[in-house]
């Protein structure tokens, strides 16, 4: 097993994180699926590029931002890149939080992550894939605020990368009281040009995760 730590990645969640399925086709070519019996896809998970975004004022002013600190655990090889993420995990450190504004992360860090249960890490990982090897959904069962829940990624094989994206509703992870609290926090920040405030619920995800190819013949 290969146990990553990635200083200043650039995830963001998240964090996230994992794949699992394959080609049937032995003689496919294709990016990401398998070209021979002895090809092996690695996905470097040490290179991984995570980006979180979330959400203010009624008008959705994005914001974004990184964890600079994540582990992930896995194998992180395959007949296929979808087959080389089957099993990932990742724990997020919630104190490397870094939206590139130190009083942002400081009220990120205390009037968000510092309300919930548990809140030094967010964990998570791979339950099932659906789809192809070159597209499809990654369900991954992430940790936060002492709640379990599935989330739905997307993922793309793409040349030399896979990308995986989605949305989280933080109110699947009971985490409303943390949104309300740091929009407290930050109310004059959060408001649009009718004098609202508003912080939204929903967080973007997107990470690319770099791959190679070993003993394939393309």
């Amino acid at each position: 097993m290969k146990i990553k730590t990635l200083q200043y990645a650039a995830i963001g969640l998240g964090m996230v994180f994992s794949l699992g399925a394959c080609s049937s086709d032995k003689k496919q070519k294709a990016e990401g699926g398998e070209s021979s019996s002895d090809c092996q896809y690695v996905v470097l998970l040490d290179q991984a590029e995570m980006t979180w975004t979330g959400f203010k004022t009624p008008a959705k002013a994005p914001v974004s931002g990184q964890f600079k600190e994540m582990v992930v655990e896995g194998d992180g090889s395959g007949a296929s890149v979808a087959e080389a993420f089957n099993g990932a995990s990742f724990t997020l450190k919630t104190n490397s939080v870094s939206s590139g504004d130190v009083a942002r992360d400081a009220n990120l860090r205390d009037y968000f992550f510092g309300t919930m249960v548990n809140p030094e890490e967010i964990r998570g990982e791979v339950q099932s894939v659906e789809g192809s090897g070159e597209a499809g959904l990654i369900n991954v069962y992430i940790h936060l605020n002492g709640v379990g829940a599935q989330q739905p990624l997307d993922f793309r094989v793409m040349e030399g990368y896979v990308e995986v994206s989605g949305t989280m509703d933080l109110s699947f992870w009971e985490a409303i009281p943390a949104v309300e609290s740091l929009n407290k926090q930050c109310y004059d920040l959060h408001k649009g040009a009718d004098g609202e405030s508003k912080l939204w619920s929903s967080v973007d995800l997107m990470m690319k995760v770099p791959f190679q190819k070993e003993g394939c013949e393309n």
